[in-house]
């Protein structure tokens, strides 16, 4: 499985819905930031030429959790290495044999703190992945560094908006997973994690 795809042609055209439907609602930021893979960078890219914002500032710190080789994992430890029905995942967990959460979250949660400290912006677009924004949203929603809640599903281009203020765990979470291909999700689906999961038994049945 190749570990740092390009955006797919779906992804980019909801990407594309995605940043139209924020020049539509006049939405102005002065500071894109995303993560040095190739799908993070190619969205912060597309929606800065929309806004007009020509400078993307690359990240190895807003990565993505890193998984590892999970080729010899039993079932139920393949299940835990995606942490498949897993709300509040224990820190210890290492994601698909690899990174643990611990790890994970400190890195991302030193970077927020760095962000915060900045007072150059008012607006920033993150352009980052599922798991950095889940770590980011459990942290607003918890006031506590290093939070999980594996629970919060983030679709593919999906947009969430944190207000912060002067105080070190001041948030206010306003939205959460807006999709602008598909606003009110109709369809049942797989959650990102689960479809990972799926795809990785696929790839190595039989």
């Amino acid at each position: 499985m190749d570990q740092d795809p390009p955006l797919s042609s779906l992804g980019r055209a909801q990407v594309e819905q995605t940043a139209a439907f924020l020049e539509q609602n006049d939405v102005v930021v002065d500071r894109i930031l995303s993560s040095k893979l190739l799908r993070s960078l190619e969205t912060a890219r597309i929606i800065g030429n929309r806004l007009g914002v020509a400078c993307v500032e690359s990240l190895d710190t807003l990565g993505e959790i890193r998984g590892n080789d999970v080729s010899a994992l039993s079932q139920t430890s393949l299940d835990r290495a995606f942490f498949a029905g897993v709300r509040l995942v224990p820190d210890s967990w290492a994601f698909m044999n690899g990174e643990t959460l611990r790890d994970f979250t400190a890195r991302v949660d030193s970077e927020i703190d760095a962000l915060r400290l900045d007072d150059s912006w008012k607006v920033a677009l993150l352009a980052v992945h599922g798991g950095v924004n889940t770590a980011i949203i459990s942290r607003a929603l918890s006031g506590n560094r290093g939070a999980y809640f594996a629970g919060i599903e983030q679709d593919y281009a999906c947009l969430n908006v944190l207000d912060i203020g002067a105080e070190p765990e001041d948030w206010v979470v306003r939205l959460i997973n807006f999709a602008a291909h598909h606003p009110f999700h109709p369809t049942p689906l797989e959650t990102t994690l689960e479809h990972l999961l799926s795809r990785h038994r696929q790839a190595n049945a039989g």
